[in-house]
């Protein structure tokens, strides 16, 4: 489902960036972390929005610099 389709795109968490997606029963994903730019911020959160059976976006990211590679971590319910 949902989980699977984020993983999938590789261009969601370039370098620089952490993301952390909570993926709740109801559809409804939270994202947390930190991206470089306001724009990578709107196309993660277009992206996921874009995916089949998500409901809404609870946008928690930050602007800034992730000490670290490119990592997506996942949790679910």
């Amino acid at each position: 489902g949902i989980r699977e389709k984020l993983t999938e795109d590789p261009t969601l968490v370039p370098m620089g960036s952490s993301l952390i997606t909570e993926v709740g029963k109801d559809g409804v994903v939270t994202m947390k972390g930190t991206v470089k730019t306001e724009d990578e911020k709107e196309r993660v959160r277009e992206t996921i929005s874009s995916v089949p059976g998500v409901k809404s976006v609870n946008d928690e990211l930050r602007v800034g610099n992730y000490k670290g590679s490119g990592k997506l971590d996942m949790k679910s319910e």
